[in-house]
């Protein structure tokens, strides 16, 4: 039985840090299994994270610098948790930090430098997973239901709640699209207030419902089209944020905005028949858990805190694997690119 180890970097728009995940990967009876040898987050510095989150109004050439300081950054936090967890990997893989994401458009960036990244390894490193599915007219995204359907297929779906919330429909035609925001707004709000992040959904629990502020959020015309479908942080500062903007009371918009959440998660719920795992940081805020419970009248799986943390990462490492085998790892159903795509560039190590 053939093992690929591999090491899985995801950095989410919620700016939370940098996920790592060295996964072993194999095949019984033609199905793929994966064991999680070692995993955890690696907060950004305060610089890092002003500079990721303000490079989307960067000029092209400080774009160019930050690629490639933040794939040698990528390169020396990667080198350093194998070394901590003395580990020798097959194969590295990373998403990336998403700057821009305009698929509309025919483009999608996510910047993390590959070869600077590749430098810090003696192994092959895969990266730039979204750009051939959005050549190919695709959405570039949600990629991680291609992992979800081959990985977790035993739920009927899997809901992830991180910067952007996404579902996945697990099918004989699987489909995946994001829902809306999430804790991309919720942490912005939350450092008005000096918080990290709304721990548990406390500052919200606390908070009113601004009725007229939920009514214009729900009326978003994005609400309305099918899949497939993404969104970027683009949509959130031009769509989500001047509307937030408009309001005082921080604690009244974090509990208008989980409101949003849990009303637009429950809706699309309402197209999975059957079990749904929920993720990503979300999954621990138990205020938003609560309301969309509440709403959908549905109780949502929950899995280890290993797996509601590292999935993304585990299933970039998936993706990166399939790749490199030259397998599919994108579905073009799911993105609307409509075949099915080996995406991502690979770097091969030096002599």
């Amino acid at each position: 039985m053939q093992n690929y180890r591999v090491l899985g970097m995801m950095s989410g728009t919620s700016l939370d840090g940098l996920d790592l995940a060295c996964v072993d990967f194999f095949q019984e009876n033609g199905n793929w299994q994966f064991h999680l040898v070692a995993a955890e987050t690696v907060s950004y510095s305060r610089e890092w994270t002003d500079r990721l989150r303000n490079a989307i109004h960067f000029s092209g050439l400080e774009i160019t610098r930050t690629d490639v300081a933040y794939g040698h950054l990528l390169g020396s936090l990667s080198s350093e948790f194998l070394s901590k967890h003395h580990l020798k990997v097959d194969l590295v893989s990373s998403h990336g930090h998403t700057i821009f994401h305009q698929p509309d458009e025919g483009f999608t960036l996510q910047i993390g430098n590959g070869t600077a990244l590749a430098s810090h390894h003696f192994c092959p490193v895969v990266f730039d997973f979204r750009s051939l599915d959005v050549s190919a007219g695709g959405q570039g995204a949600p990629l991680v239901p291609y992992g979800d359907f081959l990985l977790f297929s035993n739920y009927a779906g899997c809901l992830n709640i991180g910067g952007f919330a996404n579902l996945s429909v697990n099918s004989d035609f699987p489909a995946a699209w994001d829902i809306c925001p999430a804790n991309y707004v919720l942490n912005i709000l939350a450092n008005r207030l000096n918080h990290t992040y709304d721990k548990d959904g406390l500052i919200s629990r606390s908070g009113s419902i601004i009725h007229s502020l939920l009514s214009q959020l729900e009326s978003n015309s994005y609400y309305l089209r099918k899949a497939p479908k993404s969104l970027g942080s683009e949509f959130v500062m031009s769509e989500m944020m001047p509307l937030m903007d408009a309001y005082s009371g921080i604690e009244d918009l974090l509990r208008t905005f989980t409101e949003h959440i849990a009303l637009r998660v429950a809706q699309d719920m309402k197209m999975v028949e059957g079990p749904v795992l929920v993720t990503g940081g979300g999954a621990k805020n138990s205020f938003l858990m609560e309301r969309i419970e509440s709403i959908s009248q549905r109780k949502l799986e929950r899995p280890t805190d290993e797996i509601i943390d590292f999935k993304e990462a585990i299933i970039f490492a998936f993706l990166g694997l399939l790749r490199f085998l030259n397998l599919p790892n994108i579905d073009g159903r799911i993105t609307g690119s409509n075949r099915f795509l080996s995406s991502g560039n690979i770097s091969l190590p030096g002599l």
